[in-house]
């Protein structure tokens, strides 16, 4: 008798389960109206963004809206001039840096 007052008493608490996780949100979505970006969108007016500089054996790498270049390749329709330790600079002139000065330094010393 007691084993079937468990069951049901078992079967009465799992009832209500899949009510209570229907109302969990899943942490991995984003938040509530939040827009998705695609990330492998080719705008030419898309401002460039310097993720990240590779140094290795054979040479810089730069990381520029999440997409690989060497120097001498084409981006956005100019060239790829020089990748330095923190700095990337386009044959147009434009530089990229990795870290933007937030001061400048003081010429009185």
């Amino acid at each position: 008798m007691w084993h079937l007052i468990n069951v049901v008493v078992l079967v009465l608490l799992m009832l209500p389960a899949p009510s209570y996780a229907t109302s969990l949100r899943d942490p991995t979505m984003p938040p509530v109206g939040m827009v998705a970006v695609d990330a492998n969108r080719k705008d030419a007016d898309a401002p460039l963004v310097l993720n990240s500089i590779i140094q290795g054996p054979t040479g810089a790498n730069a990381i520029i809206n999440n997409q690989l270049y060497r120097a001498g390749e084409r981006l956005q329709g100019t060239a790829i001039r020089h990748i330095g330790a923190n700095e990337v600079v386009l044959a147009d002139g434009r530089r990229l840096r990795l870290f933007e000065k937030i001061t400048e330094p003081n010429k009185k010393r």
